[in-house]
């Protein structure tokens, strides 16, 4: 039996995550995803893949997204 597992630490970009079972790191494992202040997270979640890794989070600087907003929402 082959057992697959991601890493524990996380390649998030001005955050970090947190496992839902700290002695869990196999396939289909969670873990919270944490933002440094002034970031917001793209998602709160992620899974461990099939592929050995954390699914997609990244950590966006908050003015970042109010000047997304401004832009879109004027048209």
């Amino acid at each position: 039996m082959i057992i697959i597992g991601c890493s524990n630490s996380s390649d998030i970009e001005n955050g970090d995550m947190s496992l839902h079972d700290s002695s869990n790191t196999s396939y289909g494992a969670t873990a919270d995803v944490k933002c440094n202040p002034g970031y917001i997270a793209s998602v709160d979640i992620v899974t461990c893949t099939i592929n050995e890794t954390w699914s997609n989070a990244s950590c966006s600087a908050v003015g970042m997204y109010s000047k997304w907003y401004m832009v879109f929402s004027t048209f």
